[in-house]
């Protein structure tokens, strides 16, 4: 039995309908960030945008005028997004 000169080249693609060899990217797994990449990603971004972030603690009758000047309705004082539109709803008035 001869042996060929040539050697064997192992594939790792599949073959087209033609018959010709496709080649097939292998699969790249996902990119994860930490929590701290991930805050620090936002951090960077708000910033290029002009944008802080910033944790404020409101009293109870903070949220009672918010109410009153119906920029915040009675039955969302707990729920925190809400307040937060209510304050950008403030500043937009008091500040332009």
């Amino acid at each position: 039995m001869k042996t060929s000169a040539i050697p064997q080249i192992q594939s790792f693609g599949t073959l087209a309908a033609s018959g010709q060899p496709q080649s097939v990217a292998p699969a790249v797994p996902a990119v994860t960030r930490s929590p701290a990449a991930e805050r620090m990603k936002l951090h960077r971004e708000r910033k290029k945008n002009g944008m802080r972030c910033a944790t404020i603690e409101l009293r109870e009758t903070e949220i009672d005028a918010l109410i009153k000047l119906k920029l915040l309705k009675a039955e969302m004082r707990d729920d925190r997004e809400a307040i937060a539109e209510a304050l950008y709803g403030w500043f937009e008035r008091e500040l332009d």
